[in-house]
């Protein structure tokens, strides 16, 4: 047995109300990102050495004092953890510039046009189909939760993909050291026509999302170019676009996921003769 580190995402089926709660908390976590970003910028142009940088906690403790009113009544944490990835981005930017890389400075976060995600500690429950956050409560979630009941929670990242909030659970999990399998060493060719053949005989087909999407594809991107810019219906037609899209890269990424565990858990070792992947 050991200890390891695991997060599990679900997509989350929230109301006008959640919803809304939780854009606001993105939003929080925007401003914070982009004052603590600011306040280090001008440091690092105006000081010298050691002055350059401040503290993860000073910064934290600024903040508390000069917060914006609309803050209070939200969830301190989507802050103070938007502080703390200013502060990592800092020692990864002083890293590679240490290690000869050529690397540029965090940037700023515009509304609209950067992620929206915020980071939440402290209670948080999972209950079966639903998950109780700080500020936020009880939260409903499509699909079951159930396996986290024996697990250490440590945090629950809340994010926006195209018009739906997703929450990412990380939790601390006991886990049996794998089993090495047993069946035979094979080969493995990706190629054009089949997405890949084992030296065995297997093929693997792959689904080819992105051909059985595109005519829906075609025509939401035309109505999305005759809609009004900055318009209502333009950022409704976006979402469609943009749903699409998070639908094709899904059943992408499950056909990978499920792939590669089959030729993982039933073969002692793979050797491919090259790496061609057509899976649009």
């Amino acid at each position: 047995m050991s200890t390891v580190t695991l997060a599990y995402r679900f997509a989350l089926d929230l109301n006008d109300r959640q919803a809304s709660t939780c854009a606001q908390h993105a939003g929080l976590a925007r401003k914070a990102w982009n004052w603590a970003l600011g306040e280090r910028n001008e440091r690092w142009e105006t000081h010298e050495g050691k002055d350059r940088f401040v503290s993860c906690y000073d910064q934290q403790k600024a903040w508390v004092a000069q917060k914006p009113a609309w803050a209070y009544g939200m969830s301190a944490w989507a802050a103070v953890s938007a502080i703390m990835d200013v502060e990592r981005a800092f020692v990864n930017f002083r890293a590679g510039r240490k290690a000869g890389r050529r690397v540029g400075f965090p940037r700023f976060k515009a509304k609209g046009k950067c992620r929206d995600s915020f980071r939440l500690r402290g209670s948080i429950k999972v209950e079966g189909g639903r998950v109780k956050l700080p500020v936020l409560g009880w939260l409903r979630i499509k699909g079951s939760a159930s396996r986290f009941l024996a697990d250490k929670i440590l945090y629950a990242t809340i994010s926006r993909e195209a018009a739906g909030w997703f929450v990412s659970i990380t939790v601390e999990q006991e886990r049996v050291e794998p089993v090495a399998p047993t069946g035979p060493a094979v080969g493995l060719d990706l190629g054009i026509t089949h997405f890949a053949t084992l030296s065995d005989g297997t093929v693997y087909d792959a689904p080819k999302p992105l051909w059985a999407a595109l005519r829906k594809l075609r025509h939401e991107q035309k109505a999305q170019s005759r809609s009004k810019k900055n318009s209502a219906g333009r950022k409704r037609r976006n979402a469609r676009v943009a749903r699409t899209h998070v639908r094709v890269t899904a059943i992408r990424s499950d056909f990978l996921h499920r792939t590669s565990h089959a030729i993982a858990t039933s073969h002692v070792a793979v050797g491919s003769r090259g790496w061609r992947r057509r899976i649009s």
